[in-house]
């Protein structure tokens, strides 16, 4: 029997180069793995927020890992502020509304399921340039 690697050996990113860097609300995001890419089943990209910028409250339908390597601040999860700094990991279940929110220059690498659905609290449905 064939070991898993054999049957779908890993295969680089799809795109020339480098991804694009998305800026939005002083947060300058790429997908370095989203369907675009080739990922089918986990999407991931890196994250570079300035400082004071935040992100608006929203909520994904999926869990997503967020691992601050840079920065400090902190995400209000459910109302509750919970400070990060570089090295800590967060991780977000489904339906819980967050908002990641710089107190310095910070950076990010997140991760979640691949075709997610990214919603404000209030419904309306986020279709994010570097998830593409």
């Amino acid at each position: 029997m064939k070991s898993s690697h054999q049957d779908n050996p890993a295969t680089p990113a799809a795109g020339n180069g480098r991804p694009v860097v998305h800026t939005l609300s002083g947060s300058h995001i790429a997908g370095v793995a989203t369907p675009g890419r080739g990922a089918r089943q986990v999407e991931m990209w890196v994250g570079r927020m300035d400082a004071g910028a935040s992100t608006p409250p929203h909520v994904h339908d999926t869990e997503q890992v967020v691992h601050f390597t840079s920065g400090r601040g902190w995400v209000t999860v459910e109302g509750r502020d919970i400070p990060f700094q570089p090295g800590d990991t967060l991780i977000l279940p489904a339906g819980i509304v967050h908002q990641l929110v710089a107190e310095t220059e910070s950076a990010y690498v997140a991760a979640m399921p691949a075709g997610g659905t990214l919603r404000l609290p209030y419904g309306e449905v986020i279709d994010l340039p570097w998830r593409r």
